[in-house]
């Protein structure tokens, strides 16, 4: 039966964190995942074959920048075993019937993306103004219904 220095439970990304900086000092390491794909939060797969062949998803990948903060990709070099990230042009998108149904958008530049918060503070603003205008009109009948002398 094999020894193991660490044994690491759960092939996701912080699991293959893990794994990878422990292996750069020497130390044996089992690493095990129940899916046949590792990866986790960070997977990228076809998740649907027959109807959209090619097609790659990353079902739980919602904001996965966070790793550009750490070193861990240039210390654990992971362009040589193949990590490739594809930026979109827009991150995020979101419709709010609160606001006319208009839509915010997160662009990949920040540029594009404040242009596009502007707008939508714009139009939030007019909103908020006429809500203001409706609020102050029914204190104002409120206030002349209910005065008491």
């Amino acid at each position: 039966m094999e020894s193991y220095d660490v044994v690491i439970i759960g092939a996701g990304h912080n699991g293959l964190v893990c794994a990878g900086y422990l292996l750069k000092p020497g130390y044996s390491v089992l690493l095990l995942e129940g899916r046949s794909l590792p990866g986790g939060g960070s997977t990228t797969e076809e998740l649907m074959p027959d109807e959209a062949p090619g097609f790659k998803f990353s079902p739980c990948a919602i904001n996965h920048l966070f790793i550009f903060l750490g070193p861990v990709i240039q210390e654990l070099e992971l362009h040589k075993y193949g990590l490739e990230y594809l930026f979109l042009q827009v991150y995020w998108h979101c419709r709010s019937m609160q606001w006319h149904n208009e839509s915010m958008q997160w662009h990949n530049e920040s540029m594009q993306w404040h242009n596009g918060s502007m707008q939508w503070h714009n139009e939030s603003m007019q909103w908020h103004n006429g809500s203001m205008q409706w609020h102050n009109e029914s204190m104002q009948w409120h206030n002349e219904v209910f005065e008491t002398r």
